[in-house]
């Protein structure tokens, strides 16, 4: 697509901002105004705008066993667009799914070219996230969507049922089917929400779910993000996931790498596990890594650690990272990441989606 001299002037003002302390003045105040907004369901205009995986030095392709297949920085004026904190994408490719920390989910067509992803066709869909009442979610402490899985670990063709997590008000849900299949209707789908056992629900209000997947049809994957052991370790659980309290319940620990926590976790086809996280400092700004933790190694009592794949910082085309999803692709074999963004509805950050293929 033609790319504008307005847009890209805004890519280059967001790389030089993007070290700048003021952009953690402003959160505060910018989640706070957004996480009551309601706006009336349906397509949102985005523009999708290709972005080099390495801004300064746009040749670069690579970064560890992770080959760039090209990413879209995404933008719109209206206001209800952003807090994107959990993703799934179709086993084809085609579409993505996500929840955003106000309570909504967001559908998109993607584009790709000769393998790299290019753009979205027809623009960005929304629909608000329900309760068990029936009515949308409320407010921040019921509407903190931050993770999505597809039930049985297989996101298919996008069409459910879903598992979300939550934190502030603590809890895992099952959506049902929320949509039809042509995507085009309000969700109508009301969660039912799993007993979680007493310490799932005791966690810091705003670092608890960030990270859910299934591992498979039967057992749920969870790291907090910020409640830790006696020793330091990132606390995690598996969760049966038709009966959380039954046999096979049980506590494990994530080793902390760095300042990183964890914001999102996915399964490889293989059966590992990969391990999104991210970090902020005021004079470094944002990074993220991804970790790759053995499926052999999970179990209830263990203390993971993994290997790190690949780390970034600001020189990339990175931001809050916050969603990961995963897909084999079904010509060419590869296995594909997925990170998505979550800008806190900052003018200051960004929405960006990204594409890597798992080389080794």
């Amino acid at each position: 697509m033609m790319v504008s001299a307005r847009h890209m002037a805004a890519v280059s003002r967001w790389t030089r901002r993007a070290v700048r302390a003021s952009a953690v003045v402003v959160l505060a105040a910018s989640v706070s105004a957004c996480a009551n907004l309601r706006v009336a369901p349906g397509a949102v205009t985005v523009d999708a705008i290709p972005i080099a995986l390495a801004p300064q030095s746009p040749t670069i392709d690579h970064i560890g066993p992770l080959a760039y297949r090209g990413g879209l920085y995404l933008h719109t004026r209206n206001p209800a667009f952003g807090g994107l904190s959990g993703l799934l994408i179709s086993e084809d490719g085609s579409r993505m799914l996500a929840v955003s920390d106000n309570g909504t989910w967001w559908t998109a067509k993607l584009d790709y070219r000769e393998g790299r992803l290019t753009g979205l066709s027809g623009g960005v869909r929304m629909s608000h996230m329900l309760g068990a009442n029936g009515a949308p979610l409320q407010g921040k402490g019921e509407a903190d969507s931050e993770s999505l899985t597809a039930a049985g670990g297989t996101s298919a063709t996008l069409a459910g049922p879903f598992y979300v997590g939550f934190e502030r008000d603590h809890r895992i849900c099952l959506y049902p089917n929320p949509f039809t299949l042509d995507w085009m209707s309000e969700a109508k789908a009301l969660p039912t929400c799993l007993d979680l056992p007493p310490d799932v629900l005791d966690q810091p209000s705003n670092g608890g779910l960030e990270s859910v997947t299934a591992l498979d049809s039967e057992t749920l994957l969870a790291f907090s993000e910020e409640k830790t052991d006696k020793n330091g370790n990132i606390v995690g659980w598996l969760i049966p996931a038709h009966n959380p309290k039954a046999s096979g319940y049980g506590a494990l620990a994530l080793v902390p790498s760095k300042d990183f926590k964890p914001s999102d976790v996915a399964v490889l086809p293989d059966g590992d596990v990969i391990v999104l996280e991210r970090a902020f400092s005021f004079d470094k700004g944002a990074a993220m890594q991804l970790r790759r933790i053995k499926r052999s190694d999970i179990k209830p009592g263990a203390k993971l650690d993994g290997v790190v794949l690949a780390r970034l910082d600001v020189t990339y085309s990175i931001d809050n990272m916050e969603g990961v999803a995963v897909r084999k692709d079904a010509t060419t074999g590869e296995t594909l990441i997925y990170l998505i963004s979550d800008n806190n509805f900052n003018g200051l950050q960004r929405t960006v989606l990204l594409v890597f293929a798992l080389t080794e």
